[in-house]
């Protein structure tokens, strides 16, 4: 059987406790959930459990593995919201050590993408990974901890050289919670909840402006983090109800709630412009990588982007996303440049995490190049004869440079024929119009390469040629223009043979 899983902290913290992290509203989410929760009526706390935060210790005298966790850590007098919360779960385990209140724990799981820019969030509960936790203390604790080595496998696990046990907090053991199962809260139901809003009203004032201002301060590294972390080129944007999940923002019944985010938007695009005053050159316009999830502007940014593009709403559609995918081209190539806006805004930069990129490739795209990418493009170059370079003499190159500027992936070639292909691994397929701009690459490149046929003086002239290979299908939408635009594209290229 599947394990159930919990991803909306609000109904998570109602069901085990009868906490409403949304007393105040949603807003405020971030700052009014919990560490810890007694239960409504006191009969039991309520921990977090971070997975990776686990011990597992083999005890050889009864041959089983047992598992311990630390809470409580102590903490100064920083007034800050999260040593707000931290000192209050540390006052409640310690009132629940001293009234012998049963202890329990939920093991989440933390967002790795969160952890990747320093940063520590839910991804997920387990709902049915729950302990009870047993304190140990005092006399027990010294036994236990020497008996079985404790400090040696907390130090291992956290890489750190301070000793767990001089660090003031509580050692727990994992225990079977089939004894005493926590209680648990019926949910309310929709018509219960506050419904509030989807994308209905993106540019709403509630009168909160401090609120959306740190929304906006939370917003603004998300998006940055959301940048860098694409791939070939392929910018897939976030929706407003995506972007109100990733900023906890959501109604009592757990729905993302969108309502004023264009409001924290634009907060963030002054941000930035504040940070970057005085450079020589202007900032792509990073908020527009937001967009809506249905109606009929579906995928495109909402009305108050005409604040900065004025002659947005006179835009046909299909104009309106032209513009955007160029501000999206100009959003990627600014590459690690938005490392440097975080600076100047007062945050930490972001690390995409990249396995085995050293930096921004192919023309400086945030991201780097994919793993389907990279090896669609090694396929080709190796396999020659399926793309029309048949016989002997070819000479194969990738990121092969035109003297417009561009690079073209794969580029074959002999004294007499050109062969120019431009490669779109299924990465694409999170942003159809990338097919779109691919047909039109082939367009350009062979205009270019046409062009440099004719100007390299060889007797005959090279013949060119130019086509799109795919690791996918082209989508159906996009056929029509490919046959109109007379490019020829080659499918599911590679296929069982790409990893």
């Amino acid at each position: 059987m599947e394990e159930r899983v919990e991803k909306n902290l609000n109904r998570f913290w109602l069901q085990v406790s009868g906490y409403d992290t949304y007393y105040r509203g949603p807003t405020y989410a971030r700052l009014d959930t919990p560490w810890n929760a007694f239960t409504r009526d006191k009969s039991a706390l309520i921990n977090t459990l971070w997975s990776d935060g686990i011990v597992d210790v083999f005890d050889q005298q009864s041959g089983t593995v047992r598992r311990f966790v630390r809470l409580g850590h102590p903490v100064g007098k920083s007034a800050g919201s999260t040593s707000k919360r931290r000192r209050q779960a540390r006052q409640n385990l310690d009132e629940a050590v001293r009234e012998r209140t049963p202890i329990y724990g939920y093991e989440a799981e933390p967002n790795q993408t969160a952890l990747k820019r320093g940063d520590r969030a839910i991804k997920h509960f387990w709902l049915d990974r729950v302990h009870r936790l047993l304190p140990i203390i005092g006399l027990t604790l010294e036994s236990m901890e020497q008996s079985l080595g404790l400090d040696a496998a907390f130090q291992e696990k956290f890489n750190s050289p301070t000793p767990p046990s001089l660090n003031g907090s509580i050692l727990f053991e994992l225990t079977d919670p089939s004894n005493g199962i926590p209680p648990t809260y019926a949910l309310p139901s929709e018509d219960e909840s506050n419904p509030g809003l989807d994308e209905d009203d993106l540019l709403a004032d509630d009168g909160d402006l401090s609120t959306s201002e740190r929304e906006a301060r939370l917003a603004l590294p998300i998006l940055v983090s959301h940048v860098l972390a694409q791939r070939d080129g392929v910018l897939v944007p976030l929706t407003y109800l995506e972007l109100a999940e990733l900023l906890d923002r959501r109604t009592h019944g757990g729905a993302p709630w969108a309502r004023g985010l264009g409001r924290v938007l634009g907060l963030v695009s002054k941000c930035i412009a504040s940070a970057t005053a005085g450079w020589p050159f202007e900032v792509p316009f990073l908020t527009t990588i937001v967009v809506l999830s249905r109606g009929p502007n579906r995928g495109l940014p909402d009305e108050g982007i005409v604040g900065r593009w004025t002659d947005y709403d006179t835009l046909t559609r299909a104009q309106k996303r032209a513009k955007l995918s160029a501000e999206y081209d100009r959003i990627l190539r600014f590459g690690g440049l938005w490392n440097d806006v975080l600076r100047r805004a007062g945050f930490e930069p972001i690390e995409p995490g990249l396995s085995d990129q050293k930096g921004p490739k192919h023309g400086g795209w945030a991201g780097g190049e994919s793993k389907e990418h990279k090896a669609l493009k090694a396929y080709v170059s190796s396999h020659p004869a399926e793309f029309g370079a048949i016989g002997r003499g070819w000479i194969p190159r990738e990121e092969y440079a035109l003297l417009s500027g561009d690079e073209i992936d794969v580029f074959f070639e002999t004294p007499t024929h050109w062969i120019g292909i431009e490669v779109k691994s299924t990465v694409s397929d999170a942003m159809p119009d990338d097919y779109r701009r691919g047909i039109f690459q082939v367009v350009k490149y062979r205009a270019v390469l046409q062009a440099q046929a004719q100007v390299a003086g060889r007797v005959p002239c090279p013949k060119v040629d130019v086509m799109l290979v795919l690791q996918g299908r082209l989508p159906q939408e996009f056929r029509q223009l490919a046959s109109m635009l007379g490019v020829q594209v080659r499918e599911n290229v590679g296929a069982g043979m790409l990893d």
